[in-house]
């Protein structure tokens, strides 16, 4: 009984008749209070249940967890061995599980779903369309600072199995972040994309006449190194695993060329801060699937954008 007991008690005694019978009676009731009185059954039971609820819900978060970090670690495994070329879906559900990304907006040429994996993805991530430039570099300084280990996109054919697969992840050891492309035919690309060493072009120029005459859709990679040389930066669209390759040529040191073109980029362009940029975007085979080109055209001096697609479709204006 608790200190209140005590105090009722010792107010009665003051309150009562001082007869013996009563002394006795109301010391009696004081002493049994020292005494702690056993808990009920129902009280044990009750506790009991609590406890182990509580364990049952820490093991299972625990477990849970583990499972998550251990599929996470060995990604990169995953990749290399065993992911395949010509897997089901429901083959890949079974590997990697089911928390995909796809959507209307994620559709190869041909029809087909894209599945994107954002893979230990830590609460801090969150992937946000941007302009394929600043998503790109916005995506990688994520995944250096460890907020996310690795993107992985899985494309599919017309018989809903893996035609082809590519993943972009950090290497701590390296500290470079890699594109691994698994081809259709089962050939494995592999190539450092971010941070890349910037070239400085100031004194590469580029003939544009020679360019739109010998580019061509369907080239392989060394035939436009050939053309356009290697002085190249590699880009990934993060949304869809697009390989990019883009050029500048004639470009101050200090001058940056950024996709979305503006005022003041055009016109840095005919003050002659920048000669052109390419790029070229590369198919799931590492054929060229389309050239965009932004140049300074010397005989009229105004900027011009040109483009050939892998529709067959082309175009050559001035723009400023």
């Amino acid at each position: 009984m608790d200190y209140f007991n005590k105090e009722k008690d010792f107010q009665q005694l003051r309150n009562l008749p001082r007869t013996d019978s009563n002394k006795i009676k109301t010391m009696k009731r004081i002493q049994n209070s020292n005494k702690n009185r056993p808990y009920s059954f129902k009280y044990v039971i009750t506790s009991i249940a609590v406890v182990l609820l509580a364990v049952i819900v820490f093991l299972t978060y625990f477990y849970s967890s583990e499972q998550q970090i251990n599929t996470a670690h060995k990604s990169s495994e995953l990749i290399l061995s065993n992911l395949k070329v010509g897997m089901s879906e429901d083959e890949v559900k079974e590997l990697l599980d089911e928390y995909y990304v796809t959507g209307e907006s994620m559709v190869s040429f041909d029809g087909v779903p894209i599945w994107r994996y954002e893979i230990e993805k830590s609460g801090d991530y969150t992937y946000a369309v941007e302009g394929p430039t600043h998503s790109e570099f916005l995506a990688f300084e994520k995944m250096i600072k460890g907020n996310i280990k690795m993107i992985l996109f899985i494309h599919w054919n017309e018989q809903h199995l893996v035609k082809q697969f590519s993943a972009n992840y950090y290497d701590e050891h390296t500290a470079n972040i890699y594109d691994v492309r698994v081809l259709a035919d089962g050939t494995t690309v592999k190539q450092a994309i971010f941070p890349t060493e910037q070239k400085n072009t100031q004194n590469i120029f580029v003939d544009m006449s020679l360019v739109k005459e010998k580019l061509q859709i369907g080239m392989g990679m060394d035939e436009v190194k050939k053309i356009l040389g290697d002085h190249y930066v590699t880009e990934i669209e993060v949304s869809m695993g697009t390989l990019r390759w883009s050029y500048d040529f004639g470009k101050d040191e200090d001058f940056q060329f950024f996709d979305e073109l503006g005022f003041g980029q055009l016109e840095d362009m005919k003050q002659g801060k920048i000669q052109a940029h390419i790029s070229i975007e590369w198919d799931e085979n590492n054929l060229a699937k389309q050239y965009y080109a932004v140049y300074l055209n010397e005989e009229d001096d105004k900027v011009y954008e040109y483009g050939l697609y892998k529709d067959g479709y082309s175009k050559d204006n001035p723009i400023y």
